[in-house]
């Protein structure tokens, strides 16, 4: 009896087969990066989101807690000022064209330099009233009982009739920005100092309310029944108000670089770098009730 061995044929894929396997391969391998490369994007601008949203929820802490704590003395008064004003440099960046700062005395208790009061101004810029430096940072800046003629700014002012609460409010506004010209972002606690609160900051409003007699209860800043003072290029809004709103607009750091680089020679192009801020920037918005909360003394 004989055995038949019969050779088994091995079919091997074809050049075609091998090309048109590796074509799968690399659209499968594209899709697949091109997934991660989104999730990662998404992942970034997610931290990139939650870092903004836990700034501006910084910024409007102290905010908040320093105008609660305003100090206010009766009679003499203590300079609390808040002004507006539309420096050519702002718009002409692309920035919210109105400029907001305030200035006023408080007895917060927060990580602040001096003792128990002291003056401070919030204020996008470095102080100088034509809107130059950094435009897109908000600043604090701390004037305290650590300089030696602290107390001349405090009530009672001085026996001489001409020194008034507006006219030490003129003095307090610039010491303070002077501060603001040397800025940084870690400050020495035991010295009066200028410090960075917020980067990539577009617009950063102050409405005060005052309450209405006549029964319609708050309204916004009224300028024209007498609650503001002109002044150059803007108003001026000096007594402490029945309510505070703080309006902050940011811009993510990839969003910030994109509209900053947007530069512009016709109407068009503004239009579009103006339509990108607006469309891009997140605004944080709270009110401050200050009512007779903000008429304390020392002793409180």
């Amino acid at each position: 009896m004989m055995l038949r061995f019969e050779k088994k044929r091995v079919r091997r894929f074809t050049l075609v087969e091998l090309l048109v396997a590796m074509a799968v391969f690399v659209v499968l391998l594209g899709l697949l990066l091109q997934f991660f490369s989104g999730a990662q994007r998404m992942w970034i601008n997610m931290e990139q989101r939650n870092n903004m949203y836990a700034d501006a929820r910084t910024v409007m802490d102290i905010l908040s807690t320093m105008t609660q704590n305003a100090f206010y003395a009766e009679k003499v008064g203590v300079p609390f000022i808040i002004e507006k004003t539309q420096p050519n440099k702002r718009e002409n960046e692309g920035y919210d064209k109105n400029q907001y700062k305030m200035y006023f005395a408080t007895l917060s208790r927060q990580n602040l330099p001096g003792g128990k009061l002291k003056y401070v101004t919030f204020q996008c810029g470095d102080g100088n009233d034509s809107g130059s430096g950094n435009l897109d940072e908000l600043k604090l800046g701390v004037f305290c009982d650590k300089e030696r003629d602290f107390e001349e700014y405090l009530p009672p002012y001085d026996l001489n009739a001409s020194i008034t609460k507006d006219t030490v409010g003129d003095r307090v506004r610039t010491r303070l920005d002077g501060l603001l010209k040397n800025t940084t972002e870690n400050p020495n606690m035991d010295e009066p100092y200028g410090t960075i609160l917020a980067r990539r900051v577009t617009s950063f409003t102050v409405t005060p309310y005052m309450w209405d007699g006549d029964g319609t209860g708050i309204t916004p800043e009224i300028s024209d029944k007498g609650e503001y003072e002109t002044i150059s290029g803007g108003y001026r809004f000096s007594q402490i108000p029945y309510m505070i709103e703080f309006k902050l607009s940011l811009l993510s750091p990839r969003d910030f670089i994109v509209w900053e680089q947007m530069k512009y020679s016709t109407l068009e192009e503004k239009e579009k770098k103006d339509d990108f801020r607006k469309e891009h920037e997140y605004t944080f918005s709270r009110s401050v009730f200050l009512g007779d909360q903000s008429r304390r003394s020392l002793d409180d």
